[in-house]
């Protein structure tokens, strides 16, 4: 059976100025449902590619860069065309080595490390809680939501340790490192929030402790704080941290209801039917990584949303432009 031929990008281009729907290009499979959901949030008619869907290119950053770079001369030939393109790439560690691409026309940059932190909100939180339990999220108060997320803002300091040494080893050549950013943020963090629970020093940490003076030096040469936690901390180790860490709490939730009254079941006596009881027993947390990545909080994604509504359809456009053969 022949294989299906890949799209051609002047093609794809050429369609977007005919028919005045820009076209947005993200690196992989999980980027492209995430940005089709918020499009369709939004109401900003786009058309969404995986870049690997393009001839000659495979999935990931450096393709999305490679597609803006072939289609810069067609954007500098008319001023309009910038809003039928938008390429959107993680922020990943290019600022701590200078590789930012920024030069490009057409180029989106997400604010954090990558687009799975935007998912890591309290708004999301309370969504999450709202499917895991019988408690409707306009009814889950800010005192619910802050012993939820207690865990792993006191945690957060380990997590800043642990991505301060990925970023060391990603801009340090020959740097010996304990935990890189192609290490699954599952397995690291199952070891850390083990130790946070009581379970003895886990492996991950108690080889970092040595190393914290050496990486404060490292981190104080571009100013990095906790506070910059969401800039140097991989997207998916910092949600799925989020995630393990609330689900201890979730865990905990009907037995806080039972002792201070806080559903209304409870209020009335009829604990058996707390509204924060889980719904499943034992919930895991890769599932709840899942399920969070439905619920898009839009106050977190406004500079994607901006970066959307600034794409729009061009009437101005005429079929007699010189671009109607397929050539850009």
């Amino acid at each position: 059976m022949k294989k299906p031929d890949k799209i051609k990008l002047d093609v794809a281009f050429t369609a977007a100025i005919m028919t005045k729907q820009a076209m947005v290009i993200v690196e992989g499979k999980d980027d492209w449902q995430i940005y089709t959901k918020l499009a369709k949030l939004i109401e900003v008619n786009v058309q969404v590619y995986q870049v690997n869907e393009f001839e000659d290119h495979a999935a990931g950053c450096h393709h999305v860069i490679a597609c803006l770079e072939s289609l810069q001369p067609t954007l500098a030939g008319r001023e309009d065309y910038i809003k039928l393109v938008l390429g959107i790439i993680d922020r990943d560690v290019r600022p701590f080595r200078n590789e930012l691409p920024t030069h490009l026309k057409g180029l989106f940059v997400t604010k954090y490390y990558s687009i799975e932190t935007y998912f890591a909100t309290r708004q999301n939180l309370s969504e999450l809680i709202s499917n895991v339990t019988s408690m409707e999220s306009s009814y889950i108060n800010d005192s619910i939501l802050d012993f939820v997320e207690a865990l792993f803002n006191q945690s957060l300091v380990d997590l800043y340790y642990i991505s301060l040494e990925a970023l060391k080893h990603a801009c340090v050549l020959g740097y010996s490192a304990v935990v890189g950013y192609s290490d699954k943020g599952g397995e690291v963090f199952k070891e850390v929030i083990k130790y946070l629970l009581g379970d003895g020093k886990n492996y991950t940490l108690s080889q970092i402790e040595p190393k914290k003076s050496e990486l404060d030096i490292f981190a104080s040469g571009f100013g990095l704080g906790v506070k910059d936690l969401k800039y140097i901390t991989k997207g998916k180790w910092y949600l799925y941290f989020f995630v393990y860490c609330g689900l201890q709490q979730f865990r905990q939730l009907s037995q806080r209801c039972q002792n201070a009254k806080i559903c209304r079941s409870c209020k009335v006596g009829n604990h058996q039917d707390c509204l924060f009881k889980l719904k499943r027993k034992n919930p895991q947390p890769e599932e709840l990584y899942e399920r969070i990545l439905n619920f898009i909080d839009l106050q977190e994604c406004e500079d994607i949303v901006q970066a959307f509504r600034k794409l729009s359809r061009l009437p101005q456009i005429s079929d007699n432009d010189g671009h109607g053969s397929g050539q850009t």
